[in-house]
């Protein structure tokens, strides 16, 4: 027995074509046509459960059946051909007999053409020359930041090409571990604005004149020209001059005993480089197995007055001279005593003991 099936006509869904000049056309066409109505009646001799069209149809005959005035010659479509998927108009998703909203490769594009986005998260512009130079030197720059750290000598850095179809460069200075990570951020620039948007054929081709590259390393980030005179080759630290062959820190700005970087020559970062450069030194001189192995030292400095601690007798000069070393380069140097004021604690004689294996200052141990 035959029944008639009436199905309803998937409304087209009409969207400015959001994609880039290239490939605009191509786009919303194929989804202008796969949105048309798929069947205005079939005559079905064997596929009673059809109740709705295809809501997502590819634009030509369904992998399960024949739309329009043909019967499907007894193939069933299941609920809008979902076994079919309609894989091409509908990015993969398989259509559940309902209309579509909005077709999904239509809902993935962007912009109107001759307009493009500068990164995926800003708004569309209109594809100008300057519009679309500057986007490619904003994504250059932000590369840049982003590869050009974490360097400790010259050799960890190279002078990478950074060539697209907009223009030519005179490359960049990064790390060589990111050298794959930038290219790839160049083959992008091709493919979303140089190459689809014709920026060569519309603002011009050109390269600029280049110096040769010294690369090499400098205050851990790679550099396109160090001056090959620099007689200082290490890593140069924040806030500092080359002087003789060693880097210095400016005026007002100083190291710590064991540090690495130079910091602003304030009262609260005196005190605390002088208390972690005493208390490291400490640490490293007060195992004992005897209270005979320790004796009391004094720790004072112009920065302030102490207590005093308990070290073991072998070790207690190393502890010494690393209170000589920040009473001379760090109290004295910045003349903490006048700047940031001088005090001293109330304070218990001193007996010092050992106690589970450590010097300590009082015979009160924990």
């Amino acid at each position: 027995m035959h029944k008639t099936i009436i199905a309803h006509a998937t409304v087209a869904v009409w969207l400015t074509a959001c994609a880039t000049p290239a490939g605009s056309a191509a786009a919303g066409g194929a989804d202008s046509a796969a949105n048309g109505a798929d069947v205005a009646s079939e005559t079905d001799s064997n596929s009673s459960g059809e109740t709705a069209a295809d809501s997502g149809a590819t634009g030509s005959a369904d992998a399960s059946s024949v739309d329009g005035s043909k019967p499907d010659g007894g193939l069933t479509d299941a609920a809008g051909d979902a076994a079919a998927s309609d894989v091409a108009a509908d990015s993969g998703a398989a259509d559940t007999g309902k209309a579509d909203a909005i077709a999904p490769a239509d809902a993935a594009a962007a912009c109107p053409a001759g307009a493009f986005k500068p990164s995926p998260a800003a708004g569309c512009q209109e594809a100008t020359c300057t519009n679309m130079a500057a986007a490619v030197q904003a994504t250059l720059a932000a590369a840049q930041a982003k590869y050009e750290g974490g360097c400790t000598v010259d050799d960890n850095c190279v002078v990478a090409p950074t060539d697209t179809a907009c223009a030519g460069s005179c490359g960049m200075a990064i790390v060589k571990t990111a050298a794959a990570a930038l290219s790839q951020v160049i083959a992008d620039l091709d493919a979303s604005i140089c190459k689809p948007l014709g920026y060569g054929a519309k603002c011009g081709f050109a390269t600029p004149s280049c110096m040769e590259p010294t690369v090499g390393c400098a205050n851990g980030k790679c550099v396109y020209s160090k001056p090959a005179s620099s007689p200082c080759v290490q890593p140069q630290p924040a806030n500092s001059v080359c002087e003789g062959t060693l880097w210095v820190c400016k005026t007002g700005f100083f190291k710590g005993y064991a540090a690495n970087e130079c910091m602003e020559a304030t009262c609260a970062n005196l005190a605390a480089a002088k208390n972690e450069a005493i208390q490291t030194a400490v640490a490293k001189a007060q195992a004992c197995s005897s209270s005979e192995d320790c004796v009391h030292i004094s720790t004072g400095t112009d920065c302030g007055g102490t207590c005093g601690v308990a070290v073991n007798a072998g070790m207690q000069n190393d502890v010494l001279k690393i209170v000589g070393w920040i009473d001379d380069n760090l109290c004295k140097k910045y003349e903490f005593k006048t700047k940031c004021g001088f005090s001293t604690p109330k304070c218990v004689a001193p007996k010092p003991t050992c106690g589970q294996g450590v010097c300590w200052y009082n015979a009160t141990v924990p």
